[in-house]
């Protein structure tokens, strides 16, 4: 099996869990980087990824390696949200990093809490977000901390430092501790 199709069907059965080495090499690259290689992993006439070699399907019209690729651009805001391959779910599915707080700022979380706004399925996960008593994500259009309560977006940089500062403390106390 080709080094690319292992890394896929490792991502496929480990999604949710954690972010795959792959996912992480990209969070590495600079966005124009990313931008190239997107544009490598194009349709041949072959019906093949032109950089993978990737034999796309009537429903797969991506490779893998693009769809991660793209994933890692939503979430920078470079390029806009798009629609999950699938209509009856959201655009939020399969795409953490767009809607998780950790690592984005606050134009990031504004972005994504407007593309929830257009989302056919706000409502639905509106109420399943306040059911489940979500933490350091963005769903059903609103921000919610680390306690699950929502930050109001014109707090958005006062609610970043304040958990900056506070997640400074917690590592200096933790710090002290193990000196001590």
């Amino acid at each position: 099996m080709c080094p690319t199709a292992a890394v896929a069907l490792r991502e496929l059965a480990n999604r949710g869990e954690h972010r795959t080495p792959a996912t992480r090499n990209l969070t590495k690259q600079s966005t124009l980087a990313l931008l190239e290689m997107a544009a490598a992993h194009h349709s041949t006439n072959s019906g093949r990824c032109a950089r993978c070699g990737f034999a796309y399907t009537a429903n797969v019209r991506d490779c893998p390696k693009l769809r991660l690729i793209r994933h890692a651009l939503e979430a920078r805001g470079a390029i806009p949200i798009t629609q999950p391959e699938k209509t009856n779910i959201g655009m939020c599915v399969g795409k953490p990093e767009a809607w998780d707080l950790a690592g984005q700022n606050a134009a990031a979380w504004g972005r994504a809490i407007d593309a929830c706004q257009k989302c056919p399925f706000l409502a639905q996960c509106d109420k399943q977000a306040k059911r489940s008593h979500v933490t350091n994500v963005i769903a059903g259009g609103v921000a919610y901390d680390e306690n699950g309560r929502p930050i109001d977006r014109k707090a958005f940089h006062r609610y970043i430092a304040l958990s900056s500062a506070s997640s400074y403390i917690r590592t200096a106390r933790a710090d002290h501790e193990v000196a001590a």
